[in-house]
């Protein structure tokens, strides 16, 4: 039997409600900033023909060596139990914990308090709101740590089916954090403060064992299986957004035609629309697409830290399962903190 017989037996309106959710996740994903080079300004150095020498040149300019630190803290559960229209019941009860930190010896600029100037230059201006605050020195490993756990049991009880009168599926995932970077961090266009890309990898053992009774009384069927998963999370943070429009940043290059200058404009404005809606929880679901980073800056320390709890935060870990009742704990933290060396 296949491991997604299942899905026949949940609500019609939980289907549809998913199919929703996925073209929704696609549209706040198509929106979300696109990538950049890991640290956002890391590819300066390698630009250069001496990584070294070019490091120096930053700390005779006032740049700092400093410590970069990011912790990710997810936590999200359910236990549910519902009634099906021709008298089955269907549970599922699950628990997902990502646990990571990471530190790692970076550059930082003369004042982590400055964004993008008031004065000087467009140029200059336009190059301080698409500038990390760090940089990664050549050769410098990050050390990470974290734990993942998951655990997952789904049944379904039908003594009217014509077909499988119950069906048991349990998930057993534990694994390790192996990746977790900033891959991109600049001043905000639409709220106060930085604007993050944050990604998480982990790898996995899941042992997955699905059986199923059937009605006419044959011997159960049975899939057991044993996976290596290697997974990631992606998200982009923004600050709390404005009520009344952009940030005054220097983002349209006078070069632009006049047509192109509107239809950027326009496409800033409906992101900001979106976060509004995002940090309102009044989206959908809260997927890749966060609001709400709030920054707390000293010239010698910046700290970003997000915070979300609620019942609209998709499960990462469980599968559609997941979506039956309302997940509780339904947590993540973030907090990414830069440090200047004294």
């Amino acid at each position: 039997m296949s491991q997604f017989m299942w899905f026949k037996y949940l609500p019609s309106d939980l289907l549809t409600g998913f199919a929703k959710i996925v073209i929704l996740v696609f549209l706040l994903g198509g929106c979300s900033p696109a990538p950049e080079t890991e640290s956002g300004e890391s590819d300066l150095a390698a630009e250069e023909d001496n990584p070294d020498s070019y490091s120096q040149d930053l700390l005779e300019e006032g740049w700092r060596k400093g410590k970069l630190e990011i912790r990710f803290e997810l936590t999200q559960a359910a236990n549910t139990t519902e009634s099906t229209s021709n008298g089955g019941r269907i549970t599922s009860v699950w628990n997902t914990a990502i646990s990571g930190h990471t530190a790692q010896d970076v550059l930082v600029v003369p004042d982590l308090r400055v964004l993008v100037p008031d004065s000087g230059s467009e140029e200059e201006r336009r190059s301080a709101m698409e500038s990390s605050p760090y940089l990664i020195e050549e050769g410098e490993e990050p050390e990470v740590e974290g734990t993942v756990t998951n655990s997952l049991r789904f049944e379904s009880n039908d003594p009217n089916a014509n077909d499988y009168v119950r069906i048991l599926r349990t998930v057993e995932e534990s694994g390790k954090v192996t990746g977790l970077s900033v891959v991109n961090m600049h001043p905000s266009l639409y709220g106060k403060g930085h604007e993050v890309s944050l990604l998480l990898e982990y790898e996995t053992q899941r042992v997955t064992a699905l059986q199923a009774v059937t009605a006419n009384g044959g011997a159960p069927m049975q899939d057991n299986n044993t996976t290596n998963p290697q997974e990631r999370i992606e998200l982009s943070l923004f600050p709390a957004p404005n009520t009344d429009g952009l940030n005054n940043y220097p983002y349209l290059e006078e070069a632009l035609p006049d047509e192109l200058k509107t239809s950027v404009t326009k496409q800033h404005l409906d992101t900001l629309t979106m976060l509004q809606q995002l940090m309102s929880d009044a989206a959908p679901v809260q997927f890749m697409m966060r609001a709400g980073l709030v920054t707390q800056a000293e010239a010698d320390k910046l700290v970003l830290e997000y915070h979300y709890s609620g019942s609209k935060q998709i499960p990462y870990m469980a599968g559609l399962e997941g979506f039956i009742g309302t997940p509780s704990p339904n947590t993540l933290k973030i907090t990414i903190s830069l440090t200047a060396g004294k």
